[in-house]
């Protein structure tokens, strides 16, 4: 897939008065696979290895991204990071970003990255995530994390595209037994 021209946008700060006008893009994708984790123990129980693998699809699938109204509320506030990027010609919201600070671990936690389905692959994702991080830096965070659904392969390419390295799963975080990945990147 090739990309889009960019889109002239700004990135700004979120308001409140912004929720409905995230929550109403298109939060859907299209996606062909996803990481297949198969988990192997020894006989007594104390060896794990864990493999991933990606697997293809044997059709495209649409899926639709789990907007949730409460994350983005929790992210108005001013401890945390609520960004969205707005078309500079039409003032119209085409992307937000969520990240939430755990100043005891001094961890961003990076909850939603999304882009209009129209404006995608025109650097938007990238461009939230760059302003996100320089939030992170005046925040003295020291990581930065990512976690997405192991069958969201274009969260998953994104992640690895941005620099960040897989750093765990969870099988049991996850509405309807998803498997979680982690990504991380240290701030340093």
């Amino acid at each position: 897939m090739q990309k889009s021209l960019p889109m002239n946008v700004v990135i700004r700060d979120g308001l409140a008065s912004d929720i409905q006008a995230c929550l109403n893009l298109d939060h859907s994708y299209a996606n062909d696979r996803a990481w297949q984790m198969t988990v192997y123990k020894d006989e007594d129980g104390y060896d794990y290895r864990i493999t991933l693998k990606i697997e293809r699809f044997p059709r495209v699938v649409e899926v639709m991204y789990p907007s949730e109204r409460a994350r983005l509320e929790q992210a108005a506030a001013p401890e945390h990071c609520f960004l969205v990027a707005v078309q500079r010609e039409t003032d119209q919201l085409v992307g937000y970003l969520v990240m939430t600070h755990d100043r005891v671990r001094h961890l961003g936690q990076v909850d939603d990255i999304v882009v209009d389905r129209p404006a995608r692959r025109r650097e938007i994702g990238t461009r939230l995530l760059n302003v996100a991080r320089v939030w992170a830096r005046e925040q003295h965070i020291q990581r930065l994390t990512l976690c997405t659904q192991s069958t969201n392969y274009p969260a998953i390419n994104f992640c690895q595209h941005a620099g960040f390295t897989f750093s765990g799963f969870n099988d049991r975080l996850l509405a309807h037994y998803e498997i979680a990945v982690f990504f991380s990147q240290s701030m340093r």
